[in-house]
């Protein structure tokens, strides 16, 4: 079995996803190459359509990590249902004999059948032979969520290493050529499928051609930005977070440019998500849109991202 580390979630309200992003970010961060190679991030609706037979990938994951959530009468959310039933029907008690997993489920104490997602998918894992390699925790959103998340994710980071220091131990004869042909394809083949999912740059940001239809880049932005001295957060910050290593396209908002447009991208975030997300923004359209490119009818000057309460404190700044 090919080494894989899949972290799979079920969202309603966007909690579990959430979390499992920041797993998935911290495993990549935490675990070493070729180790942050196996692990892949999944919704439960994605994982239907993986291209290894949907479902049927699942006994062939080294360690399957899941967080779901528990939506009305102990249901599954929306967009999981179509997982839980197909795992459900199996019975093969050895069928996840090979699987070894943790559960993370987000609940609400206020309601009936608290957690019911988390306790069923638990006891559906152990009931076809998995092997749990770390606690199964169970996140009372009438207390706060953090209360249990945050602890589990950091004890799950070590658990995850100290496993895969087990289980993917390399042999003396290891062919090391034979491996990095193995981690090319297999980052082909991750790329093609997530393309499936997910809106393209190009969707996000479109080429210079399609820019009239588009409202991000507008000339009060440039003029705004002129007038800042500096920002606290430029898209070179975002390029470094992002491991692109080159910010040769960047602005920062007090370098004097022609007279044109920027980008100016705003983020609230009381965990660091929204930021991270508002730099990995920032950071594609530079890909997408070199300084200099015509956009219709400006000329795209980059990026500035900052956080909305900077932003307010320096457009008062300059009003008084």
């Amino acid at each position: 079995m090919l080494p894989s580390i899949a972290v799979i979630y079920g969202s309603q309200t966007g909690n579990a996803q959430e979390i499992a992003r920041l797993v998935f970010a911290e495993l990549k961060r935490a675990l070493v190459p070729p180790h942050s190679d196996y692990v892949n991030l999944y919704s439960m609706r994605q994982f239907m359509d993986h291209p290894k037979g949907g479902l049927d990938a699942l006994p062939h994951q080294s360690i399957a990590i899941v967080i779901c959530s528990t939506t009305g009468n102990g249901d599954p959310p929306d967009s999981a249902l179509p997982f839980w039933r197909a795992l459900d029907r199996k019975r093969d008690k050895q069928w996840l004999a090979q699987v070894n997993y943790t559960v993370l489920g987000l609940g609400d104490s206020n309601y009936d059948n608290f957690n019911a997602m988390g306790k069923k998918l638990n006891a559906k894992f152990e009931a076809l032979g998995a092997k749990p390699f770390h606690r199964v925790a169970l996140a009372d959103d009438a207390v706060g969520l953090e209360e249990v998340v945050e602890p589990w994710r950091t004890d799950l980071v070590v658990a995850v290493k100290a496993l895969c220091d087990t289980l993917f131990a390399q042999p003396a004869d290891h062919d090391e050529a034979k491996m990095k042909a193995f981690f090319a394809a297999k980052k082909s083949a991750d790329q093609a499928f997530l393309n499936r999912r997910q809106p393209s740059i190009t969707a996000l940001f479109p080429p210079p051609a399609e820019a009239d239809a588009v409202s991000l880049v507008v000339p009060a932005v440039s003029a705004s930005m002129s007038n800042l001295s500096t920002a606290s957060s430029t898209v070179q910050d975002a390029s470094t977070a992002a491991g692109s290593g080159s910010s040769s396209n960047v602005i920062s908002p007090n370098r004097s440019t022609p007279s044109g447009a920027s980008l100016l991208v705003l983020y609230a975030s009381q965990t660091g998500s929204a930021e991270q997300i508002a730099k990995s923004l920032a950071s594609k359209a530079v890909a997408q849109w070199p300084v200099g490119t015509l956009l219709g009818r400006f000329v795209f000057q980059g990026c500035v991202v900052m956080s909305m309460k900077e932003y307010v404190q320096r457009v008062s700044e300059k009003v008084t």
